[in-house]
């Protein structure tokens, strides 16, 4: 097998991600063969049938052409899997279950050909428990595609510690191919996207839980702010001044902030009425910085007494048992709690 040519390539499971898959491939004129289970009634491919046809009529449309169906082979698990033994590319896209997908994985390890590779369409599954339940860890990835896959071209290559060079230059030269923009990252829960937008949308829903805004104003605001950003780290330095250096400064309104910056005389109120008793020597919770003066203004506020009590009520509910509950209750309570020596 040439390292950096898929000549053959199937994929497992014809559900919605497992089609679409399938498709761009036969967009990009790699030929494929789409598995599924055998139906139960008539034809054993007519699971892949139907998933074939809806295809067709999917908007927009994933097939650059309708006749492009005929570019892809169904097949089913009990008939079709000599199929397989020439496939240099096997993309896995069977229900999100670890065990299932392990047990997929090594039933065909021992019909594929020993070059090839298993690629995980998994978006958070340890793609590392999957590598091993194979005789060949080395040539196990993630790909996951992300869903509408016309739409969202984006693609995380996922390897683990075992993954070889030769493997991932192969899938990054066919998911190239396809076109699909590629970021590469290691094994991890969520990998990067997922791993981000579950924080993302806890928070959301916790600030509409607790009426601090509507659905709608929570949807606008970042409509507005995140749409077509460039980035979350790229928002937040192009956000800056533009002279600012790389490292991150002090937060203004700490006494550690530069001491010549064109802000001390604006801060200079603000310093004279911190009480140095009170902050000398304290790490603070808001900044991170010691003899910070922002600390005991925020506790005199009405805002404090609201976040600490909902902190507690958070606790009181969670009972020890929602340790995310526990969590964001810490969070709120680190900056609301007093200080101490």
């Amino acid at each position: 097998m040439n390292k950096l040519i898929v000549k053959k390539a199937a994929v497992l499971g014809a559900g919605v991600m497992g089609a679409q898959i399938a498709a761009h491939l036969a967009n990009a004129n790699v030929p494929v063969v789409l598995f599924d289970l055998p139906a139960k009634e008539g034809d054993k491919n007519g699971i892949v049938r139907k998933a074939l046809d809806g295809l067709k009529k999917l908007d927009p449309a994933p097939l650059a052409s309708k006749s492009l169906a005929e570019a892809i082979t169904p097949a089913n698990y009990e008939s079709g899997l000599e199929q397989l033994k020439d496939c240099d590319l096997i993309i896995e896209a069977v229900p999100e279950d670890l065990e299932l997908k392990c047990q997929v994985l090594a039933e065909l390890d021992a019909i594929v050909k020993a070059d090839a590779v298993f690629a995980s369409n998994t978006s958070a599954l340890s793609v590392t428990e999957l590598a091993v339940s194979t005789g060949r860890p080395s040539r196990v990835v993630g790909m996951h595609f992300f869903n509408p896959a016309p739409v969202l071209t984006f693609v995380e290559l996922v390897s683990t510690v075992t993954t070889d060079d030769t493997a991932l230059e192969l899938s990054r030269h066919f998911l190239d191919r396809l076109g699909r923009t590629v970021v590469e990252v290691g094994d991890r829960s969520g990998f990067i996207a997922n791993a981000l937008l579950f924080g993302y949308l806890n928070h959301a829903v916790s600030m509409y839980a607790e009426r601090y805004a509507s659905r709608e104003d929570i949807d606008a605001a970042m409509r507005r702010c995140a749409s077509d950003s460039p980035g979350i780290l790229a928002s937040a330095r192009s956000s800056a001044d533009p002279n600012m250096p790389s490292s991150l400064p002090k937060k203004p309104g700490c006494r550690q902030a530069v001491a010549n910056d064109d802000t001390a005389p604006k801060l200079a109120p603000i310093r004279a009425r911190a009480d140095p008793s009170r902050t000398s020597g304290r790490i603070c919770s808001i900044c991170g910085t010691r003899s910070c003066t922002r600390k005991s203004a925020w506790r005199g506020s009405a805002a404090y007494s609201r976040m600490r009590s909902v902190a507690w009520v958070r606790i009181a509910i969670s009972g020890g048992i929602s340790s995310r509950w526990i969590m964001l209750s810490r969070i709120v309570c680190r900056l609301a709690k007093p200080d101490r020596k």
